[in-house]
């Protein structure tokens, strides 16, 4: 699932459809992952704003509904993204 930058309102409010993240006034990410019903904090995850405007999160991003990574603005469902991600690092 591709995933959509949002960013805060005139009232600092961000609002977030399901695979939404965004960076609030006060410099923190948030993001709603797929199938979430709610937005949720990224403080325990690194953010690596990638050069062209997409942004990755580490490690892997776990709720009670929902387990996987952002990755370059996409969203990898399952413990198998962690693959991924170890192999694309291997071949720089």
């Amino acid at each position: 699932m591709k995933a959509r930058r949002v960013y805060p309102d005139e009232n600092g409010y961000m609002h977030f459809e399901e695979g939404d993240y965004g960076r609030d006034s006060k410099g923190e990410w948030w993001a709603r992952a797929p199938g979430m019903k709610v937005g949720a904090s990224l403080a325990d995850h690194a953010i690596i704003e990638n050069s062209d405007g997409t942004i990755s999160a580490s490690p892997s991003i776990e709720a009670p509904d929902f387990h996987g990574h952002l990755l370059s603005d996409v969203w990898y469902v399952g413990s198998w993204a962690g693959d991924y991600e170890r192999k694309r690092e291997e071949r720089k």
